[in-house]
């Protein structure tokens, strides 16, 4: 009869031991693998974020080096205007026509761009908005010409940052305008801004600073009533 009562001591201890280890090791282990999936989505976010955050500086790059190359472009045509009507005041041709027709006042109109190309300096501005240009299309190479562009995000800031700082006040309509140029290079045209034709119109005379451009993709993403 011994055999037998050790035998019946000794199966519910094995069989307590092996419950306790089957109930303690699996909740170790899902403690573990929701960590890590933690850990992973954190990582994941991260790098997602990192990642828009290089493709908003770009854009950005690509958005402001549109916009400096239109006010170069724009005071530049002022300029060389203004210079080839204070040439053409000059000859003899200009004053004969002005003498048979009694144009006296047609005088005014060289010396008027002659006055205005020396008080708001078209050639100066245009060289300032050709520096900032070339320094943004510098900027955008070298994000995208570094692999580890995510990691220096800082760094391309600080830069983007030191540009903004030459910068003269924005004209909002044209800001606007290249915003829209630069969606239509990336053929993401949801996300350009509705622009009324009369600031269009006067996009680099008139700076609209307490103008409001709406993005289509609002329209779009509206709710039906």
């Amino acid at each position: 009869m011994e055999p037998e009562r050790i035998k019946t001591e000794t199966i519910p201890k094995t069989d307590t031991i092996r419950q306790t280890s089957s109930c303690t090791e699996p909740k170790g282990t899902q403690q573990e693998q929701r960590s890590s999936t933690q850990n992973d989505r954190h990582v994941a976010s991260r790098a997602t974020a990192a990642q828009e955050e290089v493709n908003n500086l770009i854009f950005d790059c690509e958005r402001l080096s549109i916009y400096h190359a239109i006010r170069r472009d724009f005071l530049d045509r002022w300029q060389r205007i203004s210079a080839f009507l204070v040439v053409l005041s000059g000859t003899a041709a200009f004053a004969a026509i002005s003498a048979k027709w009694n144009l006296d006042w047609l005088a005014l109109v060289p010396a008027l761009f002659g006055l205005a190309s020396l008080v708001f300096d078209f050639t100066g501005k245009a060289r300032i908005h050709e520096n900032v240009y070339r320094r943004l299309c510098v900027l955008r190479g070298n994000i995208l010409a570094d692999e580890n562009a995510e990691r220096k995000i800082g760094k391309w800031q600080q830069t983007i940052h030191e540009i903004y700082a030459d910068e003269s006040a924005a004209y909002r309509a044209l800001d606007a305008w290249a915003h829209n140029l630069a969606c239509d290079g990336r053929g993401e045209s949801e996300y350009k801004l509705k622009i009324p034709w009369t600031h269009l119109l006067f996009k680099n005379v008139w700076p609209f600073w307490s103008a409001n451009y709406a993005a289509k993709l609002m329209e779009w993403s509206a709710p039906p009533p």
